[in-house]
């Protein structure tokens, strides 16, 4: 059972990851530079 939980929190991370660097590029591509 932990094992199934161990294997959401990692995809959730690696989600959150992945939708932080789509937000960075569309911020960059708009011409806002990250603080």
């Amino acid at each position: 059972m932990p094992d199934i939980y161990a294997e959401a929190a990692e995809s959730i991370v690696n989600a959150d990851r992945a939708a932080a660097e789509e937000v960075a590029r569309r911020a960059l591509d708009s011409g806002v530079s990250p603080s």
